[in-house]
């Protein structure tokens, strides 16, 4: 039953990240804990969104802003060793309560459209890929945080997608990589991950068919209300256990 309902989490978050752009973290992982530690869960995201996110990446390919997603990428890569520190070193409630305070914060944004276009783009490109480098090593949900600073600087709704899934993909190897060395990936993680993949492939499919059919900015707020939900849920669950109740 319990890989049943992993199997489920999965199509829904590789359908959802295929129609948005972004939000594969944000179902994963908050649905994962359910079934399985924090720390799993960020790493079975990671596996799993390398063949979804490429997918993504190699469709939307002429939309991506390269010059943007260059400035994001090379900074996102001094954040990593930070985030991935924190992962090994800070207990698994800590952590869940981390990742619910900053899907609930990164949700309340998302949905009510806070945009204060920045001057410099490429100056706060540098600071937001150092952060969202960090972030993704931790709890592996930056998506949103690049999301509100590609929406914030006016993106185009192409654009914006194709870029948010090309710098996922882009800091996914090196995260893994670090992961990997610091002794968090382990050969049942992986093969959870390749039991996973024939149905995330399923949900890439069903998401490039329902892409043109839909209201993207209507479906995004959906989900995201969604997503706020879950991430409550984790906040609250993990606030009972240390409360004893």
């Amino acid at each position: 039953m319990e890989f049943v309902f992993q199997l489920a989490v999965a199509l829904l978050a590789s359908f959802i990240q295929t129609v948005t752009g972004f939000g594969f973290a944000l179902v994963m992982i908050p649905t994962m804990v359910a079934v399985t530690d924090a720390k799993s869960a960020v790493i079975l995201t990671l596996a799993l969104y390398m063949v979804v996110g490429s997918g993504i990446s190699w469709n939307a390919r002429k939309d991506i802003d390269r010059p943007l997603l260059t400035t994001l990428l090379l900074s996102s890569f001094f954040g990593l060793p930070l985030g991935a520190y924190v992962l090994v070193v800070i207990s698994d409630t800590l952590l869940r309560l981390l990742i619910g305070i900053f899907i609930i914060a990164a949700s309340l944004l998302l949905l009510f459209d806070y945009q204060r276009p920045f001057s410099s783009e490429r100056k706060a490109a540098v600071v937001v890929g150092f952060l969202g480098g960090a972030i993704n090593s931790c709890v592996t949900v930056c998506g949103p945080f690049v999301v509100l600073f590609l929406a914030n600087q006016g993106l185009p709704k192409e654009r914006l997608r194709a870029t948010i899934a090309a710098f996922l993909l882009g800091i996914t190897p090196p995260t893994l990589a670090i992961l990997y060395f610091g002794g968090l990936v382990t050969d049942q993680l992986l093969g959870t991950a390749l039991q996973l993949l024939p149905i995330c492939v399923v949900g890439y499919l069903l998401g490039l068919w329902f892409l043109p059919r839909v209201n993207s900015q209507l479906f995004r707020r959906s989900m995201v209300v969604l997503v706020l939900f879950a991430g409550s849920s984790i906040f609250l669950s993990e606030l009972r256990l240390l409360a004893g109740v």
